[in-house]
């Protein structure tokens, strides 16, 4: 008889599960992987199976149980019959838990080429005091060419900067070297003003060759379109700092005080967002990351500001508009 925590007679049946499930059209699981489907179907939103005990309201109990990690829990009502996962396994409970979307524990690549949404960017400063980094949050185009999409704050140093300043992936605060790595070139930003009621922390830069940039967000994919936000839907983002997180949106109409060097700034009607998971949705060097509905892939923000609880967005409209520009989708 085996003892209380000696669950090895569980192995079998654990890899027979996982054959099962794990194993079972990896070449959709892989064609799905560049964009963080949401499903309920077991071969894309089975991400892991283990041993241990069942977890009950939270506590964990004595019983032992294949654990299935799945991206999503749903209630039953909401699953197929043919894509609900079974209870036991040979006399064995299952056990179901939400984990959330998996990815490699490391920091943001840099230095890629072609570079890509959720790099590392910024500009060059004299002043090693004044070095900073910001996120490449989409590439936009008009009918001139094809632009590196981010803040003010993080290509034009808060109105402080001229038209042709040199953008570099990475940023040289992230070890970007200046006669090597130069992707873009700074050709408009909305100004910030303290005067006023602003709607957009914006700018962008003109790749130096069109093809030194994609549109594909790292651990995302490119994004399919645009929309407005809306309350409670689910969003995500690929930031310098804290790669990938998902969050909700709390409000879309939020007006905030936003403090910069040049002046504390007022915003009107921007996206509050929330993180869903432990960790935060954005920390510093995530500024000019591109929003998007996780379920669509529809891009509705652009990530300007936030604090240790909220993040805030512009309304990605309001940003194209201000540049006549368009997002790039492939």
């Amino acid at each position: 008889m085996p003892g209380r925590n000696d669950l090895s007679h569980l192995a079998e049946a654990k890899t027979a599960v996982s054959r099962r499930f794990l194993l079972a059209d990896a070449g959709v699981v892989r064609a799905l992987a560049v964009r963080r489907v949401v499903s309920t179907t077991p071969n894309i939103n089975l991400q892991g199976v283990g041993i241990g005990f069942k977890l009950v309201s939270g506590r964990t109990t004595s019983e032992p149980a294949l654990k299935f990690y799945v991206r999503r829990k749903r209630p039953k009502s909401e699953i197929g019959t043919d894509d609900l996962l079974p209870e036991q396994i040979d006399g064995i409970a299952t056990d179901v838990e939400e984990i959330g979307f998996l990815q490699p524990l490391a920091p943001p690549p840099t230095h890629r080429r072609p570079a890509q949404p959720g790099c590392s960017t910024g500009f060059a400063d004299p002043d090693p005091l004044n070095l900073l980094a910001g996120t490449f949050g989409a590439l936009v185009e008009d009918s001139l060419g094809r632009y590196v999409l981010s803040n003010n704050h993080v290509l034009a140093d808060q109105n402080r900067l001229p038209f042709g300043t040199a953008v570099f992936e990475p940023s040289p605060f992230d070890g970007g070297n200046t006669e090597r790595d130069k992707i873009a070139e700074l050709e408009g930003y909305v100004p910030l003003d303290a005067s006023q009621t602003n709607y957009v922390d914006g700018a962008i830069a003109r790749l130096v060759q069109p093809n030194l940039a994609i549109a594909d967000i790292l651990g995302i994919g490119p994004p399919v379109g645009v929309k407005s936000a809306a309350l409670n839907t689910i969003v995500e983002k690929y930031g310098r700092t804290t790669g990938y997180t998902r969050g909700y949106v709390e409000s879309i109409s939020t007006d905030l005080k936003v403090p910069y060097d040049i002046g504390t700034i007022l915003f009107h009607d921007q996206i509050a967002i929330k993180s869903i998971d432990a960790l935060s949705f954005s920390e510093q060097g995530d500024s000019g990351a591109l929003v998007l509905e996780q379920t669509t892939g529809m891009a509705v923000g652009l990530l300007f500001a936030g604090s240790p609880t909220v993040s805030f967005a512009n309304h990605i409209s309001d940003v194209l508009d201000s540049f006549g520009v368009n997002l790039v989708t492939s």
